[in-house]
């Protein structure tokens, strides 16, 4: 939905971009004043000779901030290496305006929407919503990096993709509910911090492909799906004399601590065990996380003459 102006920046003062160099702290490039937490701030494409605005590293404690940002016809906004903004009131990037976070921060506290073509690279930087709702329309473009969005209000907050959404790094650490809503996938992490609960409503998708860790509750009648820690391409078990010798291969492991071997007895040469119940013969150590093949085996010895069943 369109973000409305919060009351408490209704009658602030609204400084635009002029564009004289690239210093976001430079008052020469701002018509109002330089931004700070109460000041409503539009970026869009100015002269041929413009400069876009970067964000810079803090100054001790003083970080960039602003009240309500708007980015828009054609508008962007770099951040240097390190570079950090706070946005007070709500964002909107819309009218292709774009954002490229690099490896900078950027910190909402309060509504976020991404609309009517705005683009935002995430690049390998830090995203952190405190606000309540966070819109992205159908049109607008997230692009996920390997960056890392951070979910830190202290209540309700809502995320509502009109379309396919991916992030790289999802850290839920909410106090609260965290609604998502759209077809959301994780590339590489997500973790649900205690006190947190992930709602993923019906008609939604939620997709880990990478590590998931939750010390929180996940809710919701949408479809969630997390990736098997071990995928198994061969398992294989060969008689040599009164042994057994097994040997699998991985094709890829997460968080993979280790595997059980179990045996259970078939039948033997003299009598049957209907019914035998699966034994614990031994403990393999895993891989952890790997993305390559890899080959393990283990000997089962001294067996009695009969036929047996293993499992993993």
């Amino acid at each position: 939905a369109f973000l409305s102006v919060s009351s408490l920046f209704a009658q602030s003062l609204v400084t635009q971009w002029k564009g004289v160099n690239a210093a976001w702290r430079d008052s020469v490039n701002w018509d109002k004043g330089i931004p700070d937490s109460t000041r409503k701030v539009t970026i869009s494409l100015g002269t041929p000779n413009y400069s876009d605005p970067f964000v810079s590293v803090p100054l001790g404690t003083d970080t960039a901030s602003t009240g309500v940002l708007t980015i828009q016809s054609g508008g962007r906004l770099f951040f240097d290496a390190g570079g950090v903004l706070i946005v007070y009131g709500n964002e909107k990037i819309q009218n292709d305006g774009s954002v490229s976070l690099g490896s900078g921060a950027i910190i909402f506290r309060n509504n976020l929407g991404f609309l009517n073509g705005g683009i935002f690279d995430a690049g390998s930087g830090t995203v952190t919503f405190s606000g309540g709702a966070w819109d992205n329309k159908t049109g607008a473009t997230f692009i996920a990096g390997t960056s890392t969005v951070v979910f830190d209000g202290s209540g309700t907050q809502t995320f509502d993709a009109d379309a396919s959404f991916s992030f790289y790094n999802l850290v839920l650490q909410t106090q609260g509910n965290v609604t998502i809503t759209g077809n959301i996938t994780v590339l590489n992490s997500c973790y649900v911090a205690a006190g947190c609960t992930l709602n993923i409503p019906t008609g939604s998708t939620f997709i880990v492909i990478g590590t998931f860790i939750s010390d929180g509750i996940v809710v919701g009648d949408g479809l969630f799906t997390l990736p098997l820690p071990v995928q198994l391409s061969s398992f294989s078990a060969t008689a040599n004399g009164f042994s057994a010798v097994l040997r699998w291969t991985t094709e890829t492991e997460i968080n993979n601590y280790g595997f059980e071997v179990e045996r259970r007895f078939v039948s033997g040469s003299r009598f049957t065990l209907p019914g035998a119940q699966w034994q614990s013969v031994a403990f393999m150590e895993g891989a952890g996380t790997s993305n390559k093949p890899r080959l393990y085996s283990f000997t089962d010895g001294h067996l009695s003459p009969g036929r047996y069943a293993y499992r993993l």
